[in-house]
């Protein structure tokens, strides 16, 4: 009986996890392909809950991205110290792959962060 009780636990915990993890595809697509800790990172959060409530305060806060008639990149507000628009990558990876680049071809030691308005990822000469 306490084993059944523990695995129907388990399938529940599972299932709300893929429910959760399904919704945050919907929405934010350019995340579909980062893995669960990566995720978790993403939104500075430690656990699935924390990112469930995190995902519903977003859902009441902010509108859909599909009524915003502009570019991926204009979805971010983020500036450079020089109040210039910063450079938004859909993924970490190819964000790394840019700072590598930039390392090699101008000497420059850049490090990768998830954009504070979620729509990406940025660099930073920090």
């Amino acid at each position: 009986m306490n084993l059944e009780k523990s695995l129907q636990t388990l399938k529940n915990d599972i299932a709300k996890k893929e429910e959760t993890l399904k919704a945050l595809q919907k929405t934010h697509p350019h995340l579909a392909h980062l893995s669960e800790t990566q995720i978790l990172t993403y939104f500075e959060v430690h656990t699935m809950d924390e990112l469930n409530k995190h995902i519903k305060h977003i859902k009441v806060s902010t509108p859909p991205h599909d009524n915003f008639p502009l570019k991926d990149n204009q979805l971010c507000s983020c500036t450079d110290s020089k109040g210039q628009p910063k450079d938004l990558y859909n993924s970490e990876e190819s964000a790394q792959r840019e700072a590598n680049a930039l390392a090699t071809q101008k000497k420059l030691s850049l490090s990768v962060y998830p954009c504070p308005n979620h729509c990406g990822w940025h660099l930073s000469k920090r």
